[in-house]
């Protein structure tokens, strides 16, 4: 038998960040939407391990910035878990005083000059309570 901590990584999907809003599938009961991912993983790490979700902020057609963070971090705390970390995974590399995207950034051709472009995903780690 392997030795070591078990453990979760989950890439939440973009469009999460558009349903993060109250009576959005973030607010369900323990079997459905993302609640109940966060419920059935804490029940495979009960007894010891760490979850990793990662996910990135969105913009709305009217430019109002959609931060997820804040209600997964709820939701993971209503299963169960104990947040730990927030680990920002930044895209991007740093040339002189600058940073420039990477390849893997939000594209900028889909993000008007006005808007804040994230270049970065946001990585939380939790531990079962």
């Amino acid at each position: 038998m392997a030795s070591g901590c078990p453990g979760v990584l989950a890439q939440l999907p973009p469009e999460l960040a558009a349903a993060a809003e109250p009576g959005g599938p973030l607010t369900g009961g323990p079997e459905e939407g993302l609640p109940g991912f966060f419920y059935r993983v804490h029940r495979l790490l009960r007894h010891g391990g760490m979850l990793l979700t990662a996910c990135r902020q969105q913009h709305r057609e009217n430019g109002e910035l959609i931060d997820p963070c804040g209600r997964l971090i709820a939701c993971a705390r209503a299963a169960g878990f104990v947040y730990r970390q927030h680990i920002l995974t930044v895209h991007a590399t740093a040339s002189g005083n600058r940073l420039h995207p990477t390849d893997d950034a939000p594209d900028a051709s889909t993000t008007p000059e006005w808007r804040h472009r994230p270049i970065h995903t946001d990585l939380l780690m939790f531990t079962p309570a």
